[in-house]
């Protein structure tokens, strides 16, 4: 269906007017531009002829079939539109016209279903509604609205992005920076095709090697999940800037899509075990592409660099130091061959700094690019270059040449130019930028860093096990069925939390439920002093903010005091309590929190982090996405701050690691299991010296009967 949209044999303007500088002659006018080489036909009552063709006044007087139709008409007459074609031949259309429901209102999403049911009922592929076109380099195709486009070439890059306005930019900043465009999608609201679609049909093109995506919302995560696995399977690399970092920004995302945003956290989880690369802007998008695009993916080893300049030895350490990037040290060998090759004065290490000249012969240079290269510490080479804004500068091209042909001749580690800042090209660059192929030119420090630190993790991602969804294990008798939810909410108690807890493995302290102070002092003899006595309520997930919890109690009398005082806080705020809880008080550990989030576009995805106020305080937090096996789960812990305290740090002691681990997979595994269970939250899990074990504080499951068993 992709290909029928992006290769049609004929394309069809539907809505063709004279208004000059309108939607409908910009298509024209890039197809024309570019090339397209198969029939071109113009749909409009109202106009026997148009730009000095013929105008036909609908699909059946055309003389050959409108296999893809560009539909620039007003909403309401889409759906029968689509219809028309279909019974005339086309096989995929594009709809430009907005007003299906983006921004919530009633009457455009019922437009919006009809929509759906004509394009299901047809089969049509369809791009949009409220979308700006699509490019197609191979079959010389632009529907794009855009008119100042550039050159027209083929490329291993693809563009796919539910937002026109920023695939349009997108394509225009690859283009200034000579890096052509292969496909560019503007998916819209993808009533039709989705952005899995289109990330599929890349998987499968040989020809695409990276994908740069611009995701508002998932509307397929199944199929998402589906496309990134074929894309990693293939070796296609999709790099997506997704929104959804902030509360406004979900926002603004569901009024724009008319679809709810996932979390960024949530997102992240997925794209770290599919291998999908994430950035956080569109500048870092277009480096990303950059790199992707011409240079091999780093197999091991961190980054190197040769630079011309100490101040810039020093702005490339403290931005690496910002950024939690480390340069490795060279090995003693390389130490010793640049020393013999060096004059004196140059420094030796990494970045490597040419000193005073020391690097100006060429030979001398790319005899450090071979040592370099040749060192085990060394994964990436970064080579401080800028292209030259015209032919004046010799030496910058010579390297320059140099290093392209270097790339291209020899199967070895990856190598990349950068600049200190941001500059565009000049015309003698830009020219230049099209003929270099082999070697990425990156721009500004930072984003140089960050652009060749993610390729590296990308490589670690690629080769890590590959994402499967979990099998369910047996139900079990602590969670309710979903049809007793009525499609709401429900909190499950702390008991009720735990017993189902305890029944996937999570281990618990001896505790008893009880209905009054009476029974509390007896549950706490029989527990054993000292205990802790809570209030317990489903409707309250935070106890301890109103004064419903009560530590460390030793004495019957303590016990009798704390029950009473939980039973009148309660009432006093209007709570009423299913019982009271006697816990036997935890023994010194740390504690952190586990967690679990069904996530409206990714779906479940397990949280760890700092326990307790730190929480909210510090958000020390790292997600996974569902199932999680063991391994995964100490990669997680190992990822947050409280996860170095839990393994030592700076000699202190050491905390049972595998216990929380298995805390971690056993939420993982209650969220696979029931597709109703929205949140877990084990917070706090306390965690004991290494082999110790740890247990749940406290638990709440979040019910969520809008799901399915």
């Amino acid at each position: 269906m992709v290909r029928s949209l992006l290769h049609p044999d004929s394309v069809t303007i539907v809505g063709a007017s004279p208004r000059q500088g309108g939607w409908p002659e910009s298509v024209f006018r890039n197809l024309a531009k570019f090339g397209y080489p198969k029939p071109v036909y113009l749909v409009n009552p109202r106009y026997p002829e148009l730009w000095d063709v013929p105008c036909y006044p609908d699909f059946g007087a055309l003389p050959g079939k409108p296999d893809h139709m560009v539909l620039l008409v007003p909403s309401a007459v889409v759906p029968g539109m689509l219809r028309d074609g279909a019974a005339a031949g086309a096989r995929s259309a594009t709809v430009y016209s907005g007003g299906f429901g983006e921004g919530g209102d009633r009457e455009g999403a019922a437009l919006a279903r009809t929509l759906r049911e004509v394009v299901e009922s047809t089969g049509l592929a369809v791009s949009g509604p409220n979308c700006l076109g699509n490019l197609s380099a191979p079959a010389r195709m632009v529907t794009l609205t855009e008119r100042q486009l550039g050159v027209l070439d083929e490329s291993n890059v693809a563009i796919i992005g539910q937002s026109g306005g920023v695939v349009l930019y997108l394509n225009k900043a690859l283009q200034s920076r000579g890096v052509p465009v292969q496909y560019a999608v503007t998916t819209g609201n993808e009533v039709g095709l989705t952005m899995a679609d289109y990330i599929a049909y890349c998987a499968g093109d040989p020809q695409v090697r990276v994908v740069a995506a611009f995701i508002e919302s998932i509307r397929d995560p199944q199929g998402f999940f589906a496309a990134c696995e074929q894309a990693r399977e293939s070796g296609t690399v999709i790099i997506a800037l997704k929104v959804g970092a902030s509360d406004d920004g979900r926002a603004a995302a569901m009024a724009h899509t008319g679809a709810l945003a996932g979390s960024l956290q949530a997102f992240d989880a997925v794209c770290k075990t599919l291998g999908v690369v994430r950035v956080d802007n569109i500048d870092e998008l277009v480096e990303a592409v950059d790199f992707f695009s011409h240079a091999t993916i780093p197999a091991a080893g961190g980054i190197g660099s040769i630079v011309h300049s100490g101040g810039l030895r020093e702005l490339l350490l403290d931005s690496a130091s910002r950024l939690g990037i480390k340069f490795p040290p060279l090995s003693p060998e390389s130490v010793r061959q640049l020393n013999e090759l060096l004059p004196v004065g140059c420094y030796v290490g990494n970045p490597l700094d040419s000193g005073f000249g020391g690097l100006s012969s060429s030979e001398i240079y790319f005899k450090c690019i071979d040592i370099l290269l040749a060192d085990p510490n060394i994964g990436v080479l970064l080579a401080q270059e800028a292209l030259p804004k015209g032919p004046e500068d010799v030496r910058a091209e010579r390297y320059i040449r140099g290093l392209n042909e270097l790339a291209a001749s020899e199967v070895r580690k990856p190598v990349a130019i950068f600049t200190m800042v941001s500059d565009g090209p000049s015309a003698y660059g830009g020219s230049m930028r099209r003929e270099i192929t082999n070697i990425p030119v990156l721009q500004e420090i930072d984003r140089t860093l960050k652009t060749v630190q993610r390729a590296i993790r990308h490589f670690e991602q690629a080769t890590a096990a590959a994402w499967r969804p979990a099998e369910s294990h047996e139900s079990v008798s602590a969670i309710p069925e979903a049809s007793q939810l009525a499609g709401g909410r429900e909190a499950l108690n702390e008991v009720r939390s735990k017993e189902l807890l305890a029944q996937y493995g999570v281990p618990l302290l001896p505790e008893d439920q009880v209905s009054n102070p009476v029974d509390a002092v007896a549950a706490a003899e029989r527990i054993g002093y000292p205990v802790v006595v809570k209030g317990i309520a489903g409707s309250v997930t935070h106890k301890s903010d109103l004064g419903l919890v009560h530590l460390n109690l030793g004495t019957a009398d303590a016990v009798t005091a704390a029950a009473e005082e939980v039973t009148r806080r309660a009432r006093a705020a209007g709570v009423v309590l299913d019982g009271l809880l006697v816990v036997r008080q935890g023994p010194v550990g740390l504690e952190v929190v586990v967690g679990g989030k069904r996530d409206p576009e990714v779906g479940p995805v397990v949280m760890f982090g700092a326990g307790g106020v730190q929480l909210e305080l510090y958000g020390d937090v790292a997600f996974a996405a569902v199932p999680v096996s063991l391994d995964q789960a100490r990669e997680l812990i190992s990822e947050t701050r409280i996860g170095q305290v839990l393994a030592g740090y700076r000699g202190g002691p050491h905390y049972d690691i595998d216990a929380v681990a298995s805390a971690i997979v056993a939420v993982g595994e209650l969220m696979a299991d029931h597709s109703y269970v929205g949140e877990v939250d084990i917070n706090p899990f306390l965690v004991l010296r290494d082999g110790d074990r740890g247990y749940a504080l406290d638990g709440v499951v979040v019910l969520d009967g809008g799901g399915e068993s």
